[in-house]
């Protein structure tokens, strides 16, 4: 079973990472301006479905979640890599990537983040960095919807290389995810992941949760509570929308990831309050 601790600890930052200039994402703080009504995720974070590689610490008024990055769902034999960090990692395209086994494109990246329990929507949103917006019950991060240049749209963006056996091998699987390129390797979801709903939501069935953004609301998938699809022109500039879910019958304001070739597959900013310069990333 997950590692559930009742009790939260302030995760340690290794300095060594920031004196080398590398593993450190920091998410600008947008106090001020807050709707005075602030609520509790607590009961909902404890009975999230989340995997058995993660380990969940419950405190006051926050969780902390730690994982290696890697899904506890199948991956892909191979992935399509670019070749190089400069102009291919900003524009993969068949011609400047190449083919490597999920061993070598996919490896352990320790991640280890805390999360407000007690989200508070803001007038404006804050738009983070390139890179994870939120966590996912499967142990891997969810990213925005771009790739390194800010502007194509991995779920727009995908395509086949062909291996030695003459088979395709796409740049993003069917879990809508794919490992960032090295020295990072860590795999992420761009757009709604069926192998991540497949584990909580039933046929026809209204989304449950499958994580939280990094501002504490939760993240769903594309059905309402009555089972129907989400109308996408419902969802505001970060994919989010306040509606009664399972776990908050009385509703709650929550993103939605989409299967969608465009911008709205998955989270595009954050609209809760942040405090203090939020999430560091600690790859070792």
């Amino acid at each position: 079973m997950k590692k559930l601790i009742s009790q939260i600890k302030t995760p340690r930052v290794n300095p060594r990472l920031c004196l080398l200039g590398i593993s450190v994402l920091l998410v600008a703080c947008n106090r001020g301006n807050a709707n005075p009504a602030v609520i509790d995720t607590t009961a909902a974070v404890r009975n999230t479905r989340w995997s058995d590689k993660i380990t969940l610490t419950v405190g006051d008024g926050s969780f902390r979640y730690q994982s290696d990055s890697i899904p506890n769902h199948a991956l892909n034999e191979e992935y399509v890599m670019p070749d190089n960090l400069t102009t291919c990692v900003l524009h993969p395209t068949p011609a400047c990537t190449h083919i490597e086994p999920v061993a070598q494109a996919v490896r352990p990246i320790l991640i280890d983040f805390t999360i407000t329990t007690k989200p508070q929507k803001m007038a404006k949103p804050v738009t983070p960095p390139f890179g994870a917006v939120g966590v996912m019950i499967s142990g891997s991060p969810v990213y925005n919807p771009y790739e390194g240049d800010g502007v194509t749209i991995a779920m727009n963006g995908n395509f086949n290389l062909i291996n030695q056996q003459g088979k395709p091998v796409a740049f993003m699987d069917a879990c809508h995810g794919h490992p960032a390129p090295h020295p990072r390797a860590q795999y992420h979801y761009h757009g709604l992941p069926p192998c991540v709903t497949a584990q909580v939501d039933q046929p026809n069935g209204p989304s449950r949760i499958i994580g939280y953004a990094f501002d504490g609301f939760p993240i769903y998938g594309d059905r309402d509570i009555t089972g129907k699809k989400i109308d996408p022109t419902k969802l505001d500039e970060c994919n989010g929308i306040e509606s009664p879910t399972p776990e908050f019958p009385n509703g709650i304001y929550h993103y939605v990831l989409l299967n969608v070739p465009t911008a709205q597959s998955t989270i595009r900013c954050l609209y809760g309050r942040l405090d203090t310069p939020l999430f560091v990333y600690q790859w070792k």
